[in-house]
């Protein structure tokens, strides 16, 4: 008797269900080409936004490592002592070659210049 059952509910079901043919459809619009286009530009889109963010974040670790460098005392003392020896070698080189009263020499003999505000006018020494 249950055999019976179960046989007639399935016939009964059977003779209600319909079927349609299987279709299928491509959800990605690489495959199936609608919306292609605005596809591509979102992927072309967040590859160069993630690019630009790394090619950022290495800007700013190389900013940061150079402050860090510039702040350490060692630094600032070559700096300094650098700045020092050029400022003491380039009043030197000056002195030696325009003499420390400022004055010029012409074919042996020095000149003090003297500058008015109209013209520079030179004197014997």
């Amino acid at each position: 008797m249950m055999t019976l059952t179960a046989v007639a509910v399935l016939i009964a079901v059977a003779g209600q269900t319909t079927a349609s043919e299987l279709t299928h459809v491509f959800v990605s619009p690489a495959f199936n080409g609608n919306g292609y286009s605005s596809h591509i530009l979102t992927i072309e889109q967040l590859e160069a936004n993630r690019r630009k963010e790394i090619k950022d974040e290495k800007k700013a670790r190389e900013d940061e490592a150079e402050r860090d460098l510039k702040s350490t005392n060692a630094y600032k003392f070559q700096n300094n002592l650098e700045s020092r020896i050029y400022a003491t070698l380039s009043k030197n080189i000056a002195d030696s070659l325009f003499g420390e009263g400022g004055g010029e020499t012409v074919e042996g003999e020095w000149y003090d210049a003297i500058w008015r505000y109209d013209c520079m006018e030179t004197r014997r020494r």
